[in-house]
């Protein structure tokens, strides 16, 4: 059931390798909250009026970046888009240059 008090609640699910350390919501473009943690599981927040367009960046623990974007109309969900935005990079360990005497 949808009622205009109705808050909009996302679980996160990352992949088994990683977690969750920082949430960003978008609503119709501009930064409304941050959600930060040692393993964010959940967001919740209140729903906007009218037609708007949602994006969720979420930031795994192992660098890479996932993004969700969808638009609402009232209640009803539409365009519901899931991508990868950055991909994790390998480090390599820096090599420790001798010193010439």
């Amino acid at each position: 059931k949808c009622t205009k008090t109705t808050p909009l609640s996302f679980s996160l699910h990352p992949p088994h390798h990683a977690r969750v350390l920082k949430a960003q919501v978008w609503i119709n473009g501009k930064l409304a909250h941050t959600y930060k943690g040692k393993h964010v599981r959940a967001i919740k927040f209140a729903r906007p009026k009218g037609k708007f367009s949602l994006k969720i960046r979420t930031t795994l623990s192992d660098g890479e970046q996932w993004q969700r974007t969808a638009t609402y109309n009232g209640c009803v969900q539409s365009h519901v888009e899931l991508i990868q935005a950055h991909k994790a990079t390998k480090h390599k360990k820096a090599k420790k240059h001798k010193k010439k005497r």
